[in-house]
């Protein structure tokens, strides 16, 4: 897929990008909205951030939340190794059978975990973040906005009776 023509888009883009492979072809989604798409025969199709926010802060949450994803897998990953490692370790010396020239864990395998983890955590503030910018940009429904609108009146309508309530108990006593 890297070619030419894709080298320069990307270069156009000056941003990162998450690559997602289906069985629909392969598409990239770029940090700043850009997109590319495998199209039939080798050609690909590309295409520049959104002009309308919704739509751009929709392809910005999703290259953050494939970037969180593929930290999560390298995370899940390097623990599981990691534990299985200590796992085989610890039965050294033991009739368990365990492999005899399973290496120590490295320094650096665990601060590559830390380094993971941190990433993770970094990452999801981001998703969360735009989650939510994109729950505001999105237009409601009308059966949202006639809910909105009851819950407003009937708070009102609490507010009210509860004054009332109150000018009452205090003429009555």
């Amino acid at each position: 897929m890297i070619g030419h023509e894709f080298e320069e888009f990307a270069g156009r883009q000056g941003c990162e990008y998450e690559k997602i492979n289906r069985n629909s072809g392969t598409r990239i989604v770029f940090q700043n909205g850009a997109q590319v798409r495998e199209g039939d025969m080798g050609h690909y199709n590309f295409r520049e951030p959104p002009k309308d926010k919704l739509g751009r802060f929709k392809i910005k949450l999703e290259f953050w939340t494939l970037r969180r994803d593929r930290y999560s897998k390298d995370y899940t990953r390097l623990r599981d190794t990691i534990q299985q490692q200590q796992s085989w370790l610890r039965g050294m010396g033991s009739p368990s059978g365990s492999p005899a020239n399973i290496p120590p864990i490295q320094p650096d395998e665990l601060d590559e975990l830390e380094r993971l983890a941190k990433q993770v955590a970094e990452v999801q503030v981001m998703v969360s973040s735009l989650e939510r910018v994109v729950r505001r940009l999105t237009p409601k429904t009308w059966q949202e906005e006639r809910q909105e609108r009851i819950s407003q009146s009937v708070a009102e309508t609490d507010a009210r009776l509860k004054q009332i309530q109150r000018q009452f108990d205090s003429a009555s006593v």
